[in-house]
This record gives structure tokens, sequence and C-alpha cells, in this order.
């Protein structure tokens, strides 16, 4: 039937879709197909239309042209009417296909990984995302992922500039007052604690691994979102996240609150290099880099280095491979060239010095001092000396003390690399500022804060170096029976190994650091180590001369040392002091059994632990075995004063 009703309302236009290159306009009643010519159709930008074409019930127009993915097309229409000739008038129409973000494009702005107690937000973990490109993004072949699992994202697109709020299905419609919120199917569980998160597609569009460390705030219980500062910095970690200061927790879907230039202008710098093996160096920066192309790293003396592969998940470490072989007990130098950080910056100028290291062994590391009784608000520390010339590492090492072999306490110094050279000092600290500060003439470099470090009775104990593979190194039985009694108190004093070559638990290898050294030598040179080989004789006194004060001097000694070198083991010595007139002083030994060599210490005090006079002195060392052989040895020895 022909209805001849008169039609004065005017069309409108109710869906536009865009499907690879054809655009669909949907309309609410038919049209004049005769007004759907190309000029009645203006695209910004240009588009390049090839057909025009209507449905059979002149409802729909199908256009045909180069619509490039990414684009926001804007479309303006003109001369359009229904079939009564009512003129359609429409305000300009958005449209575009998405493609997929690139690196950097899709960012992760913001974390809501404990949202209880809430301070207005709805009670639900989200993450807002921001399209940092000038591009129209599809999310739909986004993937979400943590350490555990992985996830798409909902099948939409952003344009560029905005933020969407992203939220488990089961609670997208608490965020219906938000700026824009979509469900996400297998919402994957945020950690309170910290994960890493990474967007990617057929790359990696975005990664961050988050840290409950970032609220700075031991007492915080929940309810705030950690912000992204400035999105132009989306490498930043911690220095570019803060918690929302927003008064409801968060901003999900908007400008966050924390908003505020925080550039990144500086390129990453290479900190640490190890030799893993003799084939493999592994390199520390300071943050993410991307390596450009091979033959980025230079070493002098030269090594071909090649072949980078990351070994932490946010890439600031990663390992190359030496086509040479590197060298034992060589220093080498490497330089970075070819790197950049994610934000394109180049990598700042500086070398780094990396060495082979090799196995300790007995005799390669020493315990050497340990203040066990430390000033009041003070610190213990134990102190190593590399006696070899290896370089040696002291990842897995361990302190141990009295309980080290009845309950297993013996903990790793380090789980990461730490280097002693040969020749090195490194004092271990679980306090490096109290220890600075009561030893201020101690090498800031050479005092290492560590967790670990065994529990020290102030009377005595035992110190315990343990290797790797758990077996014991070297042992020291300590006692404050071994500071100097000349000592008014020995809270603060170092006990100090005196000689490298005798055995570390040997009482007479130990004395007080000396009080011109500040009582202790962290890190250092030990004040009351031997000045000196010892003497090249079977019994030998060594210094002739010395100063038993206690305060120690660059060319003195505070004791002298009563050395002995023999032919076989199993002798046996009494060693005795007496003044110039005759007079019995002090026993130093009495039937000590001896090894081959050895030395006893005499500190210049009586049998009443008093500092004796100045004058000559007379050291008789009485030498028998078992088989009744007797031998005696007179040796002199001068006590000084200081001037």
């Amino acid at each position: 039937m022909f209805d001849n009703t008169p039609d004065p309302t005017a069309p409108e236009i109710v869906l536009t879709e865009i499907n690879a290159s054809v655009l669909t306009i949907t309309f609410n009643e038919p049209m004049d197909p005769s007004t759907f010519v190309a000029v009645g159709f203006t695209f910004y930008p240009v588009a390049a239309i090839s057909e025009v074409r209507s449905s059979p019930d002149r409802r729909q127009v199908f256009i045909t042209g180069d619509f490039s993915g990414g684009i926001v097309y804007q479309l303006i229409t003109s001369g359009l009417t229904d079939c009564s000739g009512n003129p359609l008038t429409a305000d300009p129409i958005s449209f575009g296909q998405g493609r997929d973000p690139r690196f950097g494009e899709l960012l992760i702005t913001e974390i809501m990984s404990d949202p209880e107690p809430s301070q207005g937000l709805p009670v639900s973990e989200y993450l807002e995302v921001y399209n940092a490109s000038d591009d129209l993004l599809h999310l739909g072949n986004v993937i979400l992922s943590d350490g555990s699992g992985e996830t798409s994202l909902p099948d939409i697109s952003m344009v560029p500039g905005t933020y969407l709020t992203l939220t488990p299905t089961s609670t997208v419609d608490l965020f219906a007052e938000e700026a824009s919120a979509a469900g996400v199917a297998g919402w994957l569980s945020l950690s309170n604690g910290g994960e890493r998160l990474q967007l990617s597609a057929s790359e990696e569009i975005f990664r961050v691994q988050y840290s409950e460390e970032w609220y700075d705030d031991p007492l915080f219980e929940g309810g705030r979102s950690l912000e992204m500062v400035d999105v132009t910095n989306f490498c930043g970690e911690d220095s570019n996240w803060t918690v929302s200061t927003a008064n409801e927790g968060g901003t999900p879907g908007r400008q966050n609150a924390a908003t505020a230039t925080n550039p990144d202008t500086e390129g990453p710098v290479l900190l640490e290099a190890f030799a893993v093996d003799a084939q493999t160096v592994k390199l520390l920066f300071n943050e993410r880099v991307l390596v450009q192309h091979h033959n980025t790293f230079t070493t002098t003396p030269a090594l071909i280095l090649e072949n980078a592969v990351f070994t932490n998940e946010m890439h600031s470490e990663l390992e190359v491979t030496s086509l040479d072989t590197i060298a034992a007990r060589t220093t080498y130098e490497v330089r970075a060239t070819g790197v950049t950080d994610c934000l394109g910056n180049p990598s700042q100028v500086n070398t780094v010095a990396f060495v082979l290291t090799e196995e300790g062994e007995s005799g390669d590391l020493l315990l050497n001092e340990i203040l066990f009784d430390p000033r009041s608000g003070g610190a213990d520390f134990v102190e190593l000396y590399n006696n070899s010339e290896k370089f040696i590492n002291l990842k897995n090492w361990a302190f141990g003390n009295d309980d080290y072999f009845d309950l297993g306490n013996a903990v790793p110094i380090t789980a990461q690399d730490l280097i002693i050279g040969p020749g090195e000092y490194l004092a271990f600290t679980d306090d490096k500022t109290v220890t600075l500060n009561d030893y201020p003439d101690a090498p800031v470099t050479s005092i290492v804060a560590i967790d670990n470090l065994p529990a020290f009775p102030d009377s005595e104990g035992t110190i315990v170096l343990v290797l790797p593979d758990g077996s014991e190194l070297e042992r020291f039985e300590y006692s404050d029976d071994l500071h100097s009694a000349l000592l008014d108190r020995d809270e603060g004093v170092s006990l100090e190994r005196i000689s490298f070559n005798s055995e570390a638990n040997d009482e007479n290898n130990w004395k007080s650091a000396a009080s011109s050294a500040g009582f202790a030598t962290p890190g250092a040179p030990n004040s009351q180590a031997l000045l000196g080989d010892a003497p090249n004789a079977a019994v030998a006194v060594s210094p002739r001369v010395f100063v038993p004060d206690g305060s120690g001097g660059v060319n003195s000694q505070s004791f002298t040392t009563i050395h002995y070198e023999l032919d076989n083991s199993g002798s046996f010595a009494n060693v005795s002091i007496y003044d110039a007139k005759g007079q019995f002083v002090r026993e130093i030994a009495n039937g000590e059994l001896l090894s081959r060599q050895g030395f006893f210490r005499w500190d210049g005090l009586d049998e009443h632990e008093k500092m004796v006079t100045v004058g000559y002195y007379i050291v008789i060392f009485e030498l028998f075995d078992a088989n009744g052989h007797t031998s005696l040895v007179k040796q002199t020895v001068v006590v000084g004063t200081q001037l």
C-alpha cells in the first residue's frame, strides 16, 4: 500500500562501523540513494574513496576507501536526504580502526593492588592504561602478563591521549562513574608486595616491576594506588612512581594526581662487570638498556665480545660472550658504546674493570681483624685479607660463630658478586655508617655492610670463615684475655692478626690495635702487623728494640716476636724473660709443643701484667725433645720508650 502521509522528520545516523577498507554508515530510515555520491562525504584527514554503494533497503551506505589503521578520521556529510527529501543534518563523526601498540605507546600508569580499606573508590583491583601515541590503538591483540600468567585485553580501541581503567569483568560496573572502564576476563590478581607487569603484542610494549617499597611508608595499609608521575619517562621505575594523593585514593581513567614533570635526559651508566667464566662477561647497568648492535662492547686488553643476552627481567643486566679466552690475574677494562636506555638516551662514556676470579684455597683468604666488643652504640666487624695473587669472588662465602657446627647458622656474606683482589682488605659490618663514624680513617670503599654478620659475644667466642661448599677454611677462638693488659678498657678495640704466615688460631698471632691507629684499622693494614720478614735464624728476636706502650707507630712495634724455625716438628720449648741483672721477669712458654716454625710474643709486661722498665732484657729459649736432647739459646732485646 502507498502511504501519502507527509514525512517532515529529518534522517539520522545511528551507527558508524569501520572494517578494513570499508566504512559502513547506518541510518534510521531509508535514504535517497541518488544523494549517495562521493562528494556527499568529506574526510579529514583526506582518504581516497574508490566506491560508494547503498544497501537494498537504502538504510546503509558502504564507502570503500584508503582508511589507514591508527588514524582517527572526521566524517562530514553534505547533501544527503531521505526519500521525502528531508536533509540530513549531522555533526562531524569520528571513526577509525586502531592498530596494535608498539613499544612505549600503551603504558600502565596506575596500579591499585591493595584496594582495602577504601578511601572512596570501588573495592576492586585495577590497572590504568594510557595511549601515549598519536594514533588510535587497538587493544584486542595486547597481552597482559605477570610472573605467573597472562590474559588478553578487551577488543576495543583507545584514541590518543586518553586513559582507560582495566578491572575484573565482575567489578567493571562499579566503575560506571569513572571516565572510562573495561572489564578484563581472566583477571591476573595483583600482588600487594609487588611483581612484574608487562604488556606485549608482536613485541614488548611496556613493563614495570613495582614494589610495596614504592609506597615509602612502613605503616601503609592499603586503599591507595601507585601512580606514574611523568608519562614521557615511562622507564623510570621507582624514580617515576609514587603513591596517589587523590582524596579517594586514586584516579582511575583520568590524569594522575601525581602528574608532574620528571624527565630522564641521562643515558645508562655501566656500573660493574664480572667475568662469569673464561668466555662470559656479565655487565650491570643502572637502568634498563637496549643493545643497538653487535660489537657494542670494547675491552682493553682487546677481547671480541658479542651475543648479548639479558639475565634479569628489567634488562639492566646482561651477559656477553667472549670469542677470546679471558686470562686469569689480568685486569680488563670494558666500555659500552652502542647502548641506550629504553627512552633512547645513549649510554654515558665510562669504563669499568673486570677480572677472571679463581677459587680460594687454604692460605688465600685470612681472618685478619675482629671487633667483637664495640663502643656503646657501635657495631662489630670482621676483616678479611687476600694473601694470594688471585682475584676471589666472595659470593656465597660465609661467616659462622660457635653455633655454626651445631646449628648450621653460617649465612652467606653476600649472594651477589663481590671480588677481593690480591693484597686487598675488606671489613664486614652490619652498620657501615656507625663503623665509619667510630673509625673515620677507615677507607670507605673497603667497608662492606652486610645483613648476616653473626653475633659475637663481648668476652669470648669463635669466628669461622666458611667456603661456598660449606667447609671450614679458618677459625679464630677469640677472647678479651688476648687484649693488652695496658688498656684501661677494651671496648672499641679490635684484635689484629700479627702474621699472615702463622695460624689464625694461635693466640700469639693476635694483639690489640694500637692507640695511634684509633684502636682499629678496618679495611686497612693492621697497626700491629709484623714489620718486615722473620729473621733467618733457628731462634731469633724481632724487633730487637720495641716500645710496649700500646700506641704503636709508623716505624715501631709495641711488642717483640721470638721466632723459631726447626728441622723437625715434635719438639718442646720453655721460653722466659730475664732482666739485665739475671732476675726472672716473665714466663712466655712452659713445655709448649712446637710446630716446625712459628713465634711467641712478648708485650713488655712482667708476671704481674705491669710494664717493665726501660732497658736490656734476655730471652732464654730452651728446646728439648722426647729423646732427652736439649739446647739453649739466649737473645737480647731492648725495651724502649717514646721520646
